[in-house]
């Protein structure tokens, strides 16, 4: 027959593993224990690869035992309360502290956010060479001797319970990571501008060497004006490549703030920074073992170039606020609108990373240098845009063919696009391009 310690002991365990949602075991957990011990808070800390530095994972009080992932799973730049015990205490498996003058009590209340009153009873979560986190319990009163021998008992629950919390968030962020990446490829899926329209013609020598280096696993430059296609070449490569059944990611490197290169490209951890409430894939990783397309590569500043280069030639990166590297297994395709030689010429585009990037350029002509291909293109756009919003594919007559033949289009494909989005929607049964 178990004795009452034991009974406590076990309803504990079954409550803090009663759900598969730490948001509804952990509250039930503590309405339990705030029943056996005056225990106010409870804070739960984990400590990734046995490090000192710590993050909060859950915080609960007597006062509030409804919380969100957004409230509850936040981290701060440190974790005083793991940090501080650890350090000054570092052969401890638990601690109670009743003396306000305790040194471990004075490191404690220095955390504005959560004020402290003794007493209270940490708990060093995990031996000397397997430390998973620790648990802080704030008390109302001083407790008896069987009171703190069943805190001690629930060491090891506790550790699993942290690890079950940590990896519970890690796999909702995987999930949500995954939604992102099949958004994102139906999104792509659907657009039928993801090919060379055209290629037959104007085109056709540029697809045909498209093809014989697809498969070459070599840095590509693009070059062509604005509006070109680069972005659709871009992605017709992929799809020719060993890699086409892995992501392609595509950056617009004009629209990356400076300070925010780093976290874009490389990532960040958990507490890297205000904010940063949750692990966050950079695009090398997003797009680990396809493609990653770099659009305007030369928008870039000296600094984000150096950064660049670095990870491209280490074939590794490092997210913000981590200290492991994680290696790189990512094909380059980058395009330009600029001239990069004359840029390194004048110093504001780095020799190395140009030479890095431009192992194969390939030239993207302006659609004035293929207008043979303008009929097929407008067939195509008309096709598209009709289906997308559902209305009677307008017919186009020779004068009108005629005159988009003629026009020069300095914004290549991109204005010829925009130019039948908007005759489309707005003909009544015949194409009238303005």
């Amino acid at each position: 027959m178990l004795n009452t310690q034991e009974q406590l002991l076990r309803e504990a365990m079954t409550l803090l593993f009663s759900s598969l949602d730490p948001l509804k075991s952990i509250p039930q957990f503590f309405a339990f224990l705030k029943t056996v011990v005056p225990v106010d808070s409870l804070q739960l800390t984990s400590s990734q690869n046995n490090n000192v530095y710590a993050e909060e994972l859950f915080f609960i009080d007597e006062s509030d035992t409804s919380s969100t992932y957004e409230s509850i799973f936040y981290t701060r730049e440190k974790s005083i309360c793991l940090q501080s015990l650890l350090t000054l205490y570092p052969s401890r498996q638990f601690y109670y502290i009743t003396d306000p003058n305790d040194l471990a009590f004075k490191f404690l209340s220095i955390d504005p956010g959560h004020p402290r009153h003794v007493p209270f009873f940490w708990i060093r979560l995990g031996g000397d060479q397997s430390i998973v986190g620790s648990a802080l319990m704030q008390l109302s009163t001083e407790i008896t001797k069987n009171q703190i021998a069943f805190l001690e008992a629930l060491e090891l629950p506790l550790r699993f319970a942290i690890m079950h919390i940590y990896t519970h968030h890690e796999l909702k962020e995987a999930k949500e990571m995954l939604q992102k990446d099949n958004d994102m490829l139906r999104r792509e899926l659907a657009s039928t501008s993801n090919r060379p329209i055209g290629h037959a013609n104007g085109l056709r020598n540029l697809v045909r060497r498209i093809e014989q280096i697809a498969s070459i696993d070599a840095p590509i430059l693009l070059t062509g004006e604005t509006g070109s296609g680069k972005d659709v070449f871009a992605r017709f490569i992929h799809n020719k490549s060993k890699r086409a059944k892995m992501p392609y990611v595509a950056v617009n490197c004009a629209a990356i703030p400076p300070d925010l290169v780093d976290s874009e490209f490389f990532g960040y951890v958990r507490g890297a920074f205000t904010n940063a409430v949750s692990n966050h894939q950079g695009y090398f990783e997003q797009a680990k073992g396809g493609t990653l397309f770099l659009d305007e590569i030369g928008e870039l500043t000296s600094a984000a170039q150096a950064k660049l280069l670095r990870a491209l030639e280490n074939k590794e990166i490092r997210r913000v606020g981590d200290q492991k590297t994680i290696r790189t297994d990512v094909r380059i395709i980058a395009a330009t609108n600029r001239d990069l030689e004359q840029m390194v010429n004048e110093g504001t585009f780095r020799q190395d990373l140009y030479y890095r990037i431009k192992v194969v350029t390939l030239g993207i002509p302006p659609l004035r240098a293929h207008k043979e291909d303008i009929p097929q293109l407008t067939y195509a756009f008309i096709k598209e845009f009709a289906s997308r919003y559902k209305l009677n594919p307008p017919a186009i007559s020779a004068d009108e063919m005629g005159r988009l033949i003629s026009y020069d289009w300095p914004g290549n494909v991109r204005e010829l696009r925009n130019v039948l989005e908007e005759a489309v929607v707005c003909s009544t049964g015949k194409l009238t391009c303005r």
